[in-house]
């Protein structure tokens, strides 16, 4: 189960976005199986606690992954 689930309705796109945060403690299966259990939503919001962490899960789910600042 994601942190956090956002459905959004504008033109051309309709669907629920999972949103997850992302830390140094989680192992690269950790982040896998995460993104596996994403997989019936329309795209997860990948956001890690640092640039290394998100370089992991950029490298693991080849999405998109933000720095929270």
């Amino acid at each position: 189960m994601p942190d956090a689930v956002c459905s959004i309705e504008m033109p051309g796109f309709v669907g629920d976005v999972a949103i997850e945060y992302v830390t140094s403690k989680y192992t690269d299966r950790d982040i896998a199986k995460k993104k596996a259990g994403f997989a019936s939503y329309a795209f997860t919001f990948w956001v890690a606690d640092n640039e290394h962490t998100a370089m992991r899960v950029r490298a693991l789910t080849e999405e998109r992954c933000s720095v929270l600042n």
